[in-house]
């Protein structure tokens, strides 16, 4: 029996297994992904390889703008309303816009496809339409297990989507398999795993309805969505500038392997907070300011604990540890590093608070928080600090000022709007 099933509190032991399990699961997975992608590059050789690196690339951007965005949505809209009548009449508006998006950005690649998978074919472009399917349908699942609190359950779909692949990128090399779209299926096959658990796509017409109707729905759905983009562009996007501004490789190299080790406890952030959006969303709606005051204030003094720590590790050790394990050409000055590490605390911080102005009802706030940031974080690019050092820089500045603005609009219930 779940929360949800019984109307009553879980036990907090409960709670306590649920997290661990979704950040055991979020760890897993993660390192997951580094094995499918190893043996990709492994069977295929690094120039057969990058189709599919793009189409990888697009699964990431699409779990940050479409996957994250609908499940989270699903989770804060029935703690909100009290059921999923509203998920169940704006189906129909979210399947046909993700068709909508699914087109577009086939036909996009389509058009584009000699430069970004050096091949005439349509199988990418056909890949990276379905894949953009798949992330939704994905989406969906997730945030219908997490409205019902099946947090295990969740956990397992983690597991299974690059636990798939694992196993289907490695029967593809054991059999010889050098067709690199036979491997670009298999990741589009792994968002399928979603439909194991068919019970979690049931939608009964239970709670309010919404006020606003479908446009509010899809307003919502692409506040949160472009706020997520925008957010995974700065966390993953330096070596791309930095490769820009004329960076070396062994820089580049070194910049990339820095956010990847300094990424991990946002992967695990990532898998936990399917657990925060209800229940925030519960608080909001119950009008329990007091409880929601003192969230606000343990985010901010964490972040700033964590961030002081992670200071020091980037400069103490990061630099050799990454020497260590990624190998002693691998260098990244003790200053960046602690700018890199301390814009990770920053980073998980700012996906806490997006979850958290969800809950609060507001859907745009993350992405101008982020236009914010980036757009301090672009004075720094100009300025006469070293390639690296503007990059470091900038990500640490982006992610702080996303997270002041966030704390200063994001985190009050929406004005005007009353608790279903």
């Amino acid at each position: 029996m779940t929360e949800a099933d019984t109307g009553k509190p879980m036990p907090a032991d409960n709670h306590r297994r649920d997290a661990t399990s979704l950040a055991a699961a979020s760890l897993v997975s993660g390192a997951l992904a580094y094995v499918v992608f190893a043996i990709v590059t492994r069977a295929l050789g690094a120039e057969g390889a990058g189709p599919v690196s793009v189409l990888w690339t697009w699964w990431g951007l699409s779990a940050a703008a479409i996957t994250f965005p609908v499940q989270h949505w699903i989770t804060r809209t029935v703690a909100a309303h009290g059921g999923f009548g509203v998920v169940r009449t704006s189906l129909l508006p979210l399947a046909v816009a993700t068709v909508a998006a699914a087109m577009a950005v086939g036909a996009v690649t389509w058009l584009v496809r000699d430069q970004l998978f050096h091949s005439d074919g349509a199988a990418f472009p056909i890949l990276v339409a379905c894949l953009t399917i798949g992330s939704s349908l994905m989406g969906v699942v997730r945030g219908c297990l997490g409205a019902r609190r099946r947090f295990r359950v969740l956990a397992l779909t983690l597991l299974a989507e690059n636990g798939t692949r694992c196993i289907g990128v490695g029967a593809l090399w054991a059999a010889g398999v050098e067709d690199s779209a036979a491997y670009g299926a298999v990741i589009v096959a792994g968002l399928l795993t979603g439909l194991v658990w068919p019970g979690a796509l049931d939608f009964p017409a239970t709670g309010a309805l919404a006020e606003g109707g479908r446009r509010a729905v899809l307003a919502l759905l692409a506040g949160v969505s472009s706020g997520q983009l925008l957010g995974q562009v700065v966390l993953t996007g330096g070596p791309v500038i930095l490769a820009l501004l004329g960076g070396a490789p062994s820089t580049v190299t070194a910049l990339f392997v820095a956010l990847s080790v300094y990424r991990a406890p946002y992967i695990v952030a990532v898998g936990v907070v399917p657990q925060v959006t209800g229940r925030v969303t519960r608080l909001v709606v119950e009008g329990r300011h007091r409880e929601l005051a003192r969230l606000r204030q343990t985010l901010t003094a964490a972040t700033l604990v964590l961030a002081a720590g992670a200071v020091a590790v980037g400069i103490w050790i990061g630099p050799p540890l990454i020497r260590a394990v990624f190998g002693s050409d691998v260098i990244v000055p003790a200053t960046a590093s602690a700018l890199l590490a301390a814009g990770s605390v920053f980073a998980v911080a700012n996906l806490v608070a997006a979850v958290l102005a969800l809950a609060h009802g507001h859907s745009r706030i993350a992405a101008l928080s982020w236009l914010c940031g980036m757009a301090c974080a672009s004075v720094v690019l100009v300025t006469g600090l070293s390639a690296l050092g503007r990059i470091a820089a900038g990500f640490l500045l982006a992610e702080a000022v996303t997270f002041a603005v966030l704390l200063a609009t994001g985190l009050r219930p929406a004005a005007g709007r009353r608790a279903p």
